[in-house]
C-alpha cells in the first residue's frame, strides 16, 4: 500500500513484513523532475563578450541543500540518511557536451544522438551533497595531487570554466589542491575521492555548496588572478576556495545529524578556511583579517536583542551568527587548548565518525580525550558560548592586591537586568607591563564576579586582557586613568616600532594585536553606556595618531565597533566635513613618499597597507592624495584602461573617481563593469553620493535586464555595496528592493546574503520616519517579518534613533576639539 503526504513532500511505503537491520529492499519509482530556478535542478548560463550565440556556456546542474534533493529524485531527504549513489545519465550529445556527477565515469554509450554516461558507486553520503551538471562549452584545467601516506591514489582536480576566463582558473585550481593536502596533514585523513571536480555557477544563489566531488561555486566570487584583483577579492575568493574543501571533511565525511548543528558544519568550514589559508597564503593575513573584519560584523548583529543563539533547536540559519560568531568560538576554544591538542580531537572524531552522522556532544567527547589541556570542562564551557545568544563582557578593576572581575551580557537595548541573566565560562588571558613578550596568565570567570590575587610585589601600571584578541569577549576597564596608563605603554611602543623594520613583528608588551582591540573595546563600551565617548574617543584619537602597523590601524578604524562606525554616524548627520580633518590629521603622516603610478609591495611593508592609507586619505579629501589619484585615472583613460597599475592601487583609484571625478569619467567606469578584469569595478562607483547614478546602475545592470533571477550573486553584492557605502545609496536600494520584492523573496528567500543586505540597508536608518516605514512595510510585503533580519532592521533603527539622540552632540564636540 502507498499514499502520499503532499504537505510534507514524503511518499510513504506500507510493507508487508517488518524489515530488520541489514535487511535489503528493492522498489522501483518512476520520478519526473521539473527544471527549478536558483534550487533543486536549474538552468544557468555565461554568455562571452563576443555576444555569439554559439560560444554560451551553459549548464544544468543542481543545489540541494538543504532540503531540495527530493526535487530532483525519491529519496530518503534529511542528512542523517547516508547512502551510496549511482548515476546513469542519458542526454541529446548535440545539446550537451558531458554530464558531471559526485563519482569518477566508468563508461559510456553513443546512439543515435543519445548519449549514455555510468558513473562509480559514490561513499556513503547525505541527499544534500549529491550533484549533476550537464554542460555545454565549458574548458577544463587539470592538476592531479599524487598519493600520499594518507592515501593510496592520486586525487585529480578539474577546474570547468567558459574559454574567456581561462585566465582566471590557475589560481583557484592551485589553491584548491594545496587546501585539500593542508587538511590531510591535520586532520590526519585522506581525502576519501578520487577526483574533485569545481564547477563555476554564474546564478548559484550562494556563495559555494560543498558537493562531494563535484563543487559548485559563484562564478564571480571564484575565478581571479592575483595581479588584476585588489586583496580584497583575492582573500574572498581564496576563503572561498578553502571554505569548501574543509567541508570535505566537515559536512561530508562526518555530518550533523539535523539541521539544527548546521552550525558545526559552517563554523568549522570557516574556522579550518582561516586555518588553512594562514599557512597556505600568509601573505593574505586571513585569521588577522578575520578578526577585523567578519568577525565583527557578526558580534555587531549578536549585540542585539533579537538575535539568536549559535546552536538553534529544530533549523538552524545560515547567517553570519551561524558562520563567523560559531568560527570565533572555535577559535578560541583552539587556542585555550592549543593546536596540537585540538587536532587531535578532532582527527579523533573524524576517524571516529566518518561515513556517518555525529552532533556536537560527540566533538565535546573526543576533544576531551586528551589530556594536555587545561580548561576543564569542555562541554560544559562551550555550552555557555553555544547556547545562549550574545558574548560577554568582563569589568575589570585592580588595587596593590587583587584584580576584581565581573561579567554581564553585551548587548546594545537591553536593560541591566537582560544583560546580568547570562553566564558564560570565559578562559580568560591576561598580561602585565613587565611580562616577556608572548607570555600570558589564564583564569577561567565562570561565576558572576570573582577576585584574583595579584601576587606582586608593586601594582602593575595596566593589567591587559584578552591577549592577541584570541578570546570572544569585550573588556571594559574601570579602573580610574587606567587609559592615560595604556597610552603611555603605546607611545613607548610606537617609538620602539620606527626602529623596526618589520611593522608586523615588533612588540614590546602590547602586541599590535593588543592595541588595536584596546580601542575596539573602549568604543565598544562606550556603545553601551559603560564609557563616555569623550574618554573612548580622546583614547583612540591618541592611538591612531601614534600607531604604524596595518593590522592595530585597521582595528582601530573597524567599521562596527572602531572609529568608523562614530565617521559613518557622523556623515549620515551632516558632519561630513569633521571626519575629514580627522582622518587627513591622524593619517597624512603615513601619506609621504607614497608614487601610486609606480608603487609595488614590499617585503617591508604589508602588501596592501599602502593602499588602504591611500583609500583612506582619498576618500575623506586629502587634496594631495586627490590630485595624484585624479591624474594617474587620467592617464590610465587616456590608454582606454591599458595603462598597467597594481591591482590594489585601483582599489584606490575607482572610488576616488567615483566620489571626485568629472561625470564623463563616472560614465567611462561604468561602461568598463562586464566579467573581465574590470568587474569589480562596479562595486567601487557606489562611493558616489549622488543617488540618481546609484538608480542609473541598479536600473541598466540589473532591473532593466530581461530575467534579474539570472544575476543573484552580482545582483545582491552590488546592492549590498551600495547600501554599505552611504545613506543615499541605502534609499535607493530600498526602493528597489520593495519594488522588485516578489522576485527577489522567490528567488533567494532568506538566504544570508539577502539577509545581510537587509540588515546593510537598514543599518543605515536614523530617524523615526524610517522606523514608520518598516512597520509599513511589513503589512504590504510578504514574509518580510517572518524572519529575524527583520526583528533586527527595527532594532537596527532604534538603537540608531537612540544614539543620535543621546551621544551625536557630544562626538562633534569632541570631534571638533580633535582637529583643532
Amino acid at each position: 500500500m502507498t499514499f502520499c503526504l503532499h504537505q510534507l513532500d514524503m511518499y510513504a511505503l506500507k510493507l508487508s513484513d517488518f524489515l530488520e537491520i541489514g535487511d535489503e529492499c528493492q522498489f522501483k519509482v518512476d520520478f519526473n523532475a521539473s527544471i527549478q530556478n536558483a534550487y533543486g535542478l536549474f538552468y544557468d548560463e555565461y554568455s562571452p563578450q563576443t555576444s555569439k550565440q554559439s560560444e554560451i556556456s551553459y549548464s544544468l546542474v543542481t543545489n540541494l541543500q538543504d532540503k531540495y534533493a527530493r526535487f530532483v529524485f525519491p529519496c530518503l531527504d534529511e542528512p542523517t540518511f547516508k547512502a551510496r549513489f549511482s548515476l546513469v545519465a542519458t542526454f541529446n550529445a548535440s545539446v550537451f557536451d558531458l554530464v558531471l556527477f559526485n563519482s569518477p565515469q566508468t563508461s559510456e554509450t553513443n546512439l543515435g544522438g543519445l548519449k549514455t554516461v555510468f558513473f562509480e558507486k559514490t561513499v556513503p553520503m547525505p541527499t544534500y551533497v549529491v550533484a549533476i551538471a550537464f554542460v555545454k562549452n565549458f574548458d577544463v584545467q587539470e592538476k592531479t595531487v599524487p598519493p600520499n601516506e594518507y592515501r593510496d591514489y592520486p586525487v585529480l582536480h578539474r577546474m570547468f570554466y567558459p574559454k574567456e576566463l581561462a585566465p582566471y582558473v590557475q589560481a583557484p585550481l592551485e589553491l584548491a589542491t594545496e587546501s585539500m593536502e593542508v587538511f590531510e596533514g591535520l586532520f590526519n585523513i585522506g581525502y576519501p575521492m578520487k577526483k574533485c571536480d569545481h564547477f563555476p555557477v554564474r546564478s548559484l544563489n550562494v556563495l559555494g555548496m560543498e558537493n562531494w566531488g563535484l563543487i559548485t561555486y559563484s562564478l564571480m566570487d571564484l575565478l581571479y588572478k592575483s595581479e588584476d584583483f585588489g586583496i580584497k577579492h583575492e582573500l574572498s575568493a581564496s576563503s572561498l576556495v578553502v571554505h569548501e574543501m574543509a567541508h570535505q571533511w566537515f559536512g561530508n565525511l562526518v555530518t550533523m545529524n539535523w539541521w539544527d548543528n548546521i552550525w558545526l558544519n559552517e563554523g568549522f568550514a570557516t574556522f579550518m578556511s582561516n586555518t588553512g589559508l594562514q599557512l597556505i597564503k600568509p601573505e593574505l593575513k586571513a585569521q588577522e583579517r578575520f578578526y577585523t573584519g567578519k568577525l565583527w560584523v557578526a558580534l555587531d548583529m549578536d549585540a542585539f536583542s533579537s538575535t539568536h543563539p549559535i546552536h538553534q533547536p529544530d533549523l538552524g540559519s545560515f547567517d553570519l551568527i551561524t558562520y563567523y560568531k560559531s568560527c570565533g568560538v572555535l577559535s578560541m576554544l583552539e587556542f585555550s587548548m592549543g593546536r596540537d591538542n585540538f587536532f587531535a580531537g578532532v582527527s579523533r572524531y573524524l576517524e571516529k565518525f566518518k561515513y556517518s552522522n555525529a552532533d556536537v556532544d560527540d566533538l565535546w567527547a573526543m576533544l576531551s580525550l586528551g589530556s594536555n589541556h587545561s580548561i576543564g570542562n569542555i562541554s560544559a564551557l562551550m555550552d555557555t558560548w553555544i547556547n545562549q545568544k550574545h558574548v560577554p563582557i568582563v569589568n575589570v578593576t585592580f588595587d596593590e592586591e587583587n584584580i576584581y572581575l565581573k561579567q554581564s551580557a553585551y548587548c546594545y537595548m537591553c536593560t541591566q537586568q537582560q544583560r546580568s541573566k547570562n553566564r558564560w565560562s570565559i578562559p580568560l588571558t591576561y598580561t602585565f607591563p613587565d611580562d616577556n613578550v608572548g607570555v600570558f596568565h589564564t583564569f577561567t570567570l565562570d561565576s558572576e564576579t570573582a577576585v584574583i590575587p595579584l601576587n606582586r610585589a608593586t601594582q602593575p601600571s595596566w593589567i591587559k586582557f584578552n591577549t592577541n584578541s584570541t578570546g570572544l569577549y569585550r573588556m571594559f576597564y574601570s579602573k580610574p586613568n587606567i587609559l592615560k596608563e595604556f597610552e603611555t605603554t603605546i607611545s613607548q611602543e610606537a617609538i620602539n616600532s620606527q626602529s623596526n623594520s618589520s611593522l608586523d613583528n615588533y612588540s614590546l608588551s602590547l602586541p599590535y594585536m593588543d592595541r588595536g582591540n584596546l580601542v575596539i573595546d573602549a568604543l565598544a563600551a562606550a556603545k553601551v553606556n559603560l564609557l563616555t565617548y569623550r574618554e573612548a574617543l580622546e583614547f583612540a584619537s591618541s592611538a591612531l595618531m601614534k600607531e604604524q602597523n596595518q593590522g592595530a590601524i585597521e582595528l582601530m578604524l573597524d567599521d562596527k565597533f572602531g572609529l568608523s562606525h562614530v565617521f559613518e554616524r557622523l556623515t549620515r548627520n551632516g558632519y561630513q566635513f569633521l571626519v575629514n580633518k580627522f582622518v587627513i590629521k591622524h593619517l597624512k603622516r603615513l601619506y609621504p613618499g607614497f608614487d601610486m603610478a609606480s608603487w609595488t609591495p614590499t617585503t617591508e611593508q604589508p602588501v596592501d597597507f599602502k593602499a588602504r592609507i591611500l583609500e583612506l586619505l582619498c576618500l575623506e579629501g586629502y587634496q594631495p592624495c586627490l590630485d595624484e589619484a585624479l591624474d594617474l585615472f587620467q592617464k590610465w583613460e587616456e590608454a582606454d584602461g591599458n595603462l598597467k597599475i597594481h591591482p590594489y592601487i585601483k582599489d584606490v583609484l575607482f572610488p576616488t573617481v567615483s566620489r571626485y571625478g568629472s561625470l564623463a569619467q563616472w560614465e567611462y567606469m561604468l561602461n568598463r563593469t562586464r566579467y573581465n578584469k574590470e568587474d569589480l569595478m562596479l562595486y567601487k562607483l557606489w562611493s558616489t553620493k549622488d543617488s540618481t547614478l546609484i538608480r542609473r546602475i541598479l536600473d541598466e545592470h540589473f532591473f532593466n535586464s530581461p530575467n534579474i533571477k539570472e544575476e543573484t550573486s552580482r545582483l545582491l553584492t552590488s546592492l549590498y555595496y551600495s547600501s554599505k557605502c552611504n545613506q543615499p545609496g541605502s534609499m535607493v536600494v530600498w526602493e528597489l528592493i520593495k519594488t522588485h520584492w516578489k522576485d527577489l523573496y522567490e528567488s533567494y528567500g532568506y538566504m544570508d546574503l539577502f539577509g545581510e543586505l537587509l540588515t546593510a540597508v537598514f543599518s543605515n536608518f536614523d530617524s523615526p520616519s524610517n522606523l514608520h516605514e518598516l512597520l509599513y512595510a511589513a503589512s504590504t510585503l510578504g514574509h518580510l517579518n517572518d524572519s529575524f533580519y527583520y526583528a533586527q532592521g527595527l532594532e537596527s533603527v532604534a538603537y540608531n534613533i537612540k544614539w543620535k539622540d543621546y551621544y551625536l552632540y557630544e562626538c562633534v564636540q569632541v570631534f571638533e576639539e580633535l582637529t583643532k
